[in-house]
């Protein structure tokens, strides 16, 4: 099977056809949120359909499954078409609209520098601004695009990072990091010890404008019944 895959490339419009690996034949689906190579970057993308024969020759695999279950529904892959073909916009980023808060991810470039520096080179020789970039991964370690984006701002260090890569002093590789959704926690209080011994406790903690607040919050835990957010 064949899947139409949306990619997370904001300049890139359409769809891509991708083969389905294998071991994930019959896991995806449309909607399913999948991670696959572009160029030479490894990208997120949202599966619109899935097919018997792709429209290309030799389409590339789908390199991973990121949710088993799928992150859009039909309506609103038919609601993200709709906006694009009415507003020009690229499918891709209507689609982005869709997804649940930090599900969606962008490819970034990871540099770092490599030891030991080319043989012959002295960094000397090298211009302001690729020994500022060499000094800057020297001191924090490896970085992606957009961390250096925050560091260098307002710099054009993406000219000097391919000049450093292509003489042999740094390593860039693209990478497509995990999304960013964490379970949400929420703190709650709840009293600890039977009501009439936290009652004999009241007067113990602490003094003044302290021991007014402790004890209101006390009196409240112990006239709830169940756990309250703290």
């Amino acid at each position: 099977m064949y899947a139409q895959v949306a990619v997370n490339v904001p300049q890139v419009s359409g769809a891509f056809d991708y083969a389905i690996p294998a071991e994930l034949d019959g896991a995806i689906v449309p909607g399913c949120l999948v991670v696959a190579p572009f160029g030479k970057q490894t990208v997120q993308g949202i599966v619109l359909d899935l097919m018997e024969e792709p429209s290309v020759p030799e389409p590339r695999l789908i390199e991973a499954l990121l949710d088993p279950q799928p992150v859009i529904t039909a309506q609103q892959m038919r609601l993200a078409k709709w906006i694009a073909e009415q507003t020009l916009a690229p499918l891709s980023a209507c689609l982005e609209l869709m997804l649940p808060p930090g599900l969606s991810k962008q490819a970034d470039t990871l540099y770092q520098l490599l030891d030991p520096p080319p043989a012959g080179q002295v960094e000397a020789q090298l211009s302001a601004a690729q020994q500022k970039l060499l000094e800057l991964l020297r001191k924090r370690g490896e970085l992606r695009g957009r961390q250096i984006d925050a560091t260098l701002r307002y710099k054009d260090w993406r000219l000097s990072a391919k000049a450093l890569e292509r003489h042999g002093w740094l390593q860039a590789r693209p990478i497509l990091l995990p999304p960013g959704v964490r379970p949400k926690v929420v703190s709650t209080v709840q009293l600890a010890v039977a009501p009439v011994e936290a009652e004999k406790r009241l007067p113990d903690l602490g003094r003044g404008e302290a021991l007014i607040r402790r004890q209101a919050a006390l009196r409240f835990a112990i006239n709830e019944p169940w756990p309250v957010n703290g």
